[in-house]
C-alpha cells in the first residue's frame, strides 16, 4: 500500500515515521488507542 516498509531490520530497526503516522491516524479513526 505505501511502496515501503513499515521497518527496516539491520543492528536495530529503523520505523518509518511516514507510515507510522499514516497507521496512528487510521487506528485513530477507528477509535483504538495508539
Amino acid at each position: 500500500t505505501y511502496d515501503e516498509a513499515l521497518l527496516d531490520e539491520y543492528d536495530g530497526y529503523d520505523v518509518s515515521l511516514e507510515i507510522a503516522e499514516a497507521v496512528k491516524e487510521i487506528m485513530g479513526a477507528e477509535g483504538r488507542n495508539v
